[in-house]
């Protein structure tokens, strides 16, 4: 008899199915399956991450009157930041940033619901990011654009100039602050705690980037009312009212 299956046949089953083998191991994988470093992690990927966050937006003329809201998150596992952006009038907008490896350079595409688009690219040097580029008017003119990103003590700074002169001259377009929006409230005047779904979902994003580029036992499918066959301390504890529970595997890298 093979000296792992000397327990119970449930306890082996299930010790199999783990991915236990010949010599009583368990089955990590073969060795040529090492980690592989994740595609954005240099530092250059990173170097707008002071805009990430949920923001309360102000025009630094009239600091006291909120104009709009903004969230920024990382997304595609950290190669992108994206905006959302919306006013008290309605207008709304997104971005998505991310850095171009290839030519050395940061790029930024912003859509609206008034079905505006620019482009803009630059570098991020001296503390902050500059981005330029050019759109059209209404009645057709090219107008460029550049806009500057940088950290402050209350949070972020953006400006942002125009130039209809092909960058002779450059007038004023906006000048906003960035300030960390307050937590949202109940009705107890407390925070609410983050709910329990998105806790789960985060939960689970880590397992995923800690575990995909690792072995996982496709045969890896466990439910809990194998166990109520186990005995346990000598048959005097059993396992009652177990629901059962299927874990899978982890979904493959695309």
């Amino acid at each position: 008899m093979n000296r792992i299956c000397f327990w119970s046949g449930v306890t082996c089953m299930v010790f199999l199915l783990l991915g236990g083998g010949h010599n009583g191991r368990i089955n990590t994988g073969s060795a040529s399956q090492v980690p592989r470093p994740a595609s954005c992690s240099s530092l250059e990927y990173h170097q707008f991450d002071f805009w990430i966050g949920d923001w309360d937006v102000f025009d630094v003329d009239q600091p006291e009157v909120k104009s709009a809201h903004v969230r920024v998150d990382p997304i595609l596992d950290g190669c992108v930041l994206h905006e959302q952006y919306e006013d008290p009038a309605g207008a709304k907008g997104e971005s998505f940033s991310i850095y171009d490896v290839t030519r050395g350079v940061w790029h930024q595409t912003w859509v609206t619901n008034h079905g505006r688009l620019l482009t803009i690219e630059g570098t991020f040097k001296e503390g902050e990011m500059v981005l330029s580029g050019a759109d059209r008017t209404m009645d057709g003119k090219e107008r460029r654009v550049r806009g500057v990103w940088k950290a402050i003590p209350r949070g972020v700074r953006e400006t942002a100039v125009t130039s209809l002169d092909g960058g002779k001259t450059w007038q004023p377009w906006f000048d906003l602050e960035f300030r960390a929006a307050p937590a949202p409230q109940g009705t107890n005047g407390l925070p609410l705690r983050r709910s329990s779904t998105e806790q789960f979902s985060d939960a689970r994003n880590r397992r995923f980037l800690a575990a995909t580029d690792t072995f996982v036992p496709q045969a890896f499918v466990v439910t809990l009312t194998l166990f109520k066959a186990l005995p346990l301390m000598a048959g005097a504890v059993s396992l009652h009212q177990v629901t059962p529970v299927t874990v899978k595997p982890l979904p493959s890298r695309f």
